[in-house]
């Protein structure tokens, strides 16, 4: 297709009569760059410096080798925000972050080049974690428990329960029928959501304090500073511990098709197979410094780093040891991400801001919303 645009680190072009574009004034010390190619349909093909790659899908991002380094180069947008994003969820053209000592922030991204805060509802706590269900959002509101919020309107969600619980809820994952709750010294808890009034129905203590919690299948994995534990729920009330497999310092946890994905801030994010949860083994890693979260999505692992540049790193995980595609970039700012979530089109990511190299006390100030487009990669 002739004219559509071509966007990439260094400038933009537009293609030729025969769907062609030259790239010019490429520095030769770089190693590859991306495109974006806009107006085109599915099948164009785009040629540049060394390759031809085929668009799969109208809009889509493609990696040329041999030219330049991001991994993806679009401009992205920015949203400043307020408290301290520790969570994010995104469902339906919207973004819902707890927010700290703010509570909860619902994130109208129907167009992410043009985000806008939708709507907010503070909690008494401070909002560690927030999970969908439906028309549901449950917030882990530290000291306070669980808080519930009706998000039929996301411009307005509203209260609707509370549940206050033995420990601090910091971290929460949503199942057909209970909400496991991370509590801390507390344990695991397990609450009926599917009621008026949420209810507690049982708690498992471990040894070690509990930071996260995830589904899989019918199973409820829990994460220690020691150990990743798999429980069975069957009786709720009476929850036993099927298998265990030791860590080392974990600090949140994702779970996908049997996967869990569980990063340390100070050492590689690790792959942990539950498909038996009798035996859960280690089946590959994936490294990034101060990674503090690792959200997966369809074959995509994308990071949240509490650090100072301003990326976004991304993984292809259909290996057991997820493979590092590069980095989406935030151009000149720079996040200490605290929170990461992403859609076919766009990750998104939250944190801090903070000054270069700013020593960590800085970091907890300004806090900003960004929406990267990532696109749908073509595997190289």
């Amino acid at each position: 297709m002739s004219g559509a645009t071509v966007r990439w680190m260094g400038g933009s072009t537009t293609t030729d009569g025969s769907g062609n574009y030259t790239l010019s004034g490429v520095p030769a010390t770089l190693e590859t760059v991306s495109v974006h190619a806009s107006g085109t349909s599915a099948g164009d093909l785009i040629t540049g410096t060394q390759t031809v790659s085929t668009l799969a899908a109208a809009g889509q991002i493609i990696s040329v080798p041999n030219i330049a380094t991001d991994y993806v180069n679009d401009q992205p947008s920015f949203l400043p925000l307020g408290g301290f994003p520790n969570a994010m969820r995104q469902r339906g053209g919207f973004v819902y972050i707890a927010g700290g000592l703010l509570g909860l922030h619902v994130l109208d991204v129907i167009d992410p080049r043009n985000p806008s805060v939708a709507g907010t509802a503070d909690t008494p706590g401070t909002a560690g974690d927030v999970e969908l269900s439906g028309n549901l959002a449950v917030v882990s509101d530290g000291v306070n428990g669980l808080r519930f919020f009706d998000i039929s309107t996301p411009w307005t969600p509203r209260g609707v329960a509370s549940l206050a619980l033995t420990g601090y809820a910091y971290d929460a994952a949503i199942g057909p029928q209970l909400t496991a709750v991370a509590l801390g010294s507390g344990g695991v808890a397990l609450v009926d959501h599917k009621i008026a009034t949420p209810t507690l129905v049982g708690t498992k203590a471990l040894p070690d304090e509990v930071r996260a919690v995830a589904w899989s299948a019918s199973h409820v994995a829990a994460l220690t500073a020691t150990e990743v534990v798999m429980l069975d729920v069957q009786d709720p009330s009476q929850p036993v511990v099927l298998g265990r497999l030791p860590v080392d310092g974990y600090w949140s946890m994702e779970q996908l098709d049997g996967k869990l994905y569980v990063v340390n801030l100070e050492a590689d994010g690790l792959v942990i197979d539950v498909s038996n949860p009798a035996a859960p083994v280690a089946v590959g890693n994936f490294n990034h410094n101060r990674l503090r979260r690792a959200v997966p999505y369809g074959t995509y692992l994308f990071g949240a780093i509490e650090s100072t540049p301003g990326i976004v790193p991304v993984w292809n995980t259909h290996s057991p040891s997820p493979s590092a595609l590069g980095n989406a970039t935030l151009y000149s700012f720079h996040l200490a991400a605290s929170a990461v979530d992403a859609d076919a089109r766009f990750a998104y990511v939250a944190g801090p801001s903070t000054r270069v190299d700013g020593p960590r006390a800085d970091w907890q100030v300004n806090p900003q919303f960004y929406a990267v487009p990532h696109g749908q990669t073509l595997d190289q």
